[in-house]
């Protein structure tokens, strides 16, 4: 892991801002485009070391790679949240429209579309639990639609668990894809204490200093 990814990793950690699934999504994005920026060969020491010349370089890849305007306006949601979080949120636009990504989806590229009923068998798939995610499958609209919808379940529902441990449910119908997405959050789910460990004695490996002697 680069000092970068380090330290946003650890500017994330502390924040502890949104739910759970919003956590978790900002941290794989912040890794992401880290990532994104060590291929470009940028070697920045740490999260305030971003400039506008980063967030440019940022947009020109996702442009390259056909990235959504969608995924580009939250990709450039956590970008702020970066900015912000290190105290530099002057060096980025205030608004969208000035790096080129409109507000609202373009008309005529829409992913939502019909799709053939032998298309959408999978959706009626037994082996989902009885649970918000079932019922939203249940009427294809929400799917070729992309609509979401949200609701409470509980761990013993999905897996085999406590079922007194809460758990928030988010359902979003891909569009075109015919599939839906359904992301199991909870505040009161334990972080994984072994992923911190590895981290910390990374950084400690990688900052230990190293003497030579007899040159």
């Amino acid at each position: 892991m680069d000092a970068l990814t380090y330290d946003l990793l650890r500017i994330a950690r502390r924040s502890g801002e949104g739910s759970y699934a919003t956590q978790a999504n900002r941290k794989a994005m912040l890794k992401q485009m880290a990532a994104t920026l060590k291929e470009g060969g940028f070697k920045l020491p740490g999260a305030s070391s971003i400039k506008p010349k980063h967030i440019e370089f940022l947009l020109e890849r996702w442009r390259e790679a056909e990235v959504s305007d969608r995924t580009i306006l939250n990709r450039l949601a956590v970008l702020r949240w970066w900015v912000e979080a290190v105290d530099k949120k002057s060096i980025m636009a205030r608004d969208n429209e000035a790096y080129g990504v409109s507000k609202a989806p373009v008309e005529g590229k829409a992913r939502a579309q019909d799709l053939a009923p032998e298309q959408l068998q999978f959706i009626t798939c037994p082996r989902i639990p009885a649970s918000a995610t079932k019922r939203f499958n249940a009427d294809a609209t929400n799917v070729l639609k992309a609509k979401q919808a949200q609701a409470e379940t509980d761990l013993g529902t999905w897996f085999d668990g406590n079922a007194r441990i809460a758990l928030d449910e988010e359902v979003i119908g891909l569009g075109s894809y015919g599939f839906t997405l359904t992301i199991l959050s909870s505040e009161t789910l334990p972080d994984d204490p072994d992923q911190e460990e590895d981290e910390e004695a990374e950084l400690a490996e990688r900052w230990t200093p190293r003497f030579a002697y007899k040159r």
